[in-house]
């Protein structure tokens, strides 16, 4: 299960890339994502920090994509939260039984595999995707 902040950097960099340079107002955001105002504040800032949005106040303003990220993996945007997947807490203990030995090789072959699964599936196949459903169901977007 991915952490909340990993998925609310998803979403927001998945509306934006659908949307392409169309600028969004905080509550715009909200509105799209679902996410709390007081949340997307601390998640669009930290996107802005990162080089991936720009903002513009006053009248008019809000924010953008400034970098195209339609090629950027899950795995990259879980690197800007500075979170790890982790499928199994290490236990490094060198007396551990035997259970621990086999459970620690099975889930840790199982965390490489996501990682490498997370590492192929991109920003614009998430788009894509969103197209493809906005398409059947007579949608705009809605994430």
């Amino acid at each position: 299960m991915l952490e909340k902040k990993v998925y609310y950097f998803l979403k927001i960099i998945t509306l934006f890339a659908f949307s392409g340079q169309k600028d969004f107002s905080i509550k715009e955001v909200a509105r799209r994502t679902g996410i709390s105002i007081k949340v997307l504040e601390q998640v669009l800032l930290a996107l802005k920090n990162k080089g991936i949005l720009g903002s513009k106040r006053g009248p008019g303003g809000g924010y953008r994509l400034i970098k195209d990220v339609s090629n950027m993996s899950i795995m990259d945007v879980l690197s800007l939260t500075g979170k790890e997947i982790r499928i199994l807490p290490a236990l490094a203990e060198p007396g551990r039984n035997i259970i621990d030995n086999v459970m620690v090789d099975i889930l840790g072959a199982v965390e490489g595999e996501l990682k490498e699964l997370l590492s192929r599936k991109l920003i614009k196949d998430l788009v894509a995707g969103m197209k493809a459903r906005a398409t059947e169901n007579g949608l705009t977007y809605i994430i």
